[in-house]
């Protein structure tokens, strides 16, 4: 299955869709940068696009969404490093997300 998104190229960042009640509920959008992306699934795109990296990991993305989304519906929907923190072990931090430990 791919990514339902586009890359904004202006922007530098990724609008994508998710279905918060299943695929025959109301698409719901959201933003992830660049950057954000970057920081938390490498920057490794190779001959991917920026979309098919979203489409490649749209689970977790669309669960940090929801998140979001369902605290507070009527604002937008902007995913950061942050909201991250706890993939893989990971934490966190002011330039990325660091590895855990080991």
């Amino acid at each position: 299955m791919t990514c339902e998104g586009i890359h904004r190229f202006d922007l530098g960042s990724i609008r994508f869709a998710f279905y918060p009640d299943g695929n025959d509920g109301g698409k719901i959008l959201a933003d992830i940068s660049e950057q954000t992306l970057s920081h938390v699934f490498g920057n490794r795109l190779g001959g991917e696009s920026w979309v098919d990296l979203c489409g490649r990991h749209r689970d977790l993305l669309a669960a940090e969404a929801l998140v979001q989304y369902r605290t507070d519906p009527s604002r937008p929907i902007e995913l950061a490093v942050k909201d991250f923190a706890a993939f893989r072990g990971a934490s966190a931090t002011s330039t990325g997300v660091s590895a855990p430990v080991r």
